[in-house]
């Protein structure tokens, strides 16, 4: 689960292995928009993530939940 920014060279660079990658995070939003530093399922889709991971600790503190 690298850095965003990772995502897609990395995605390359294994391509023809058994690895798959994965983020870290995403925006809740299924269509992209003016969501300033998040990034959404579709985009980390694209750029090769096949799992995301969601419900971190920090984001639970801001008052994400279950439902969300």
């Amino acid at each position: 689960m690298p850095p965003n920014t990772l995502l897609r060279p990395l995605s390359k660079r294994l391509k023809k292995t058994k690895i798959d990658i994965g983020a870290q995070n995403c925006h809740e939003r299924e269509k992209s928009g003016p969501y300033t530093g998040h990034v959404n399922c579709k985009m980390l889709k694209g750029v090769g993530a096949k799992y995301i991971i969601i419900g971190h600790s920090e984001n639970r503190k801001e008052g994400e939940n279950d439902i969300l």
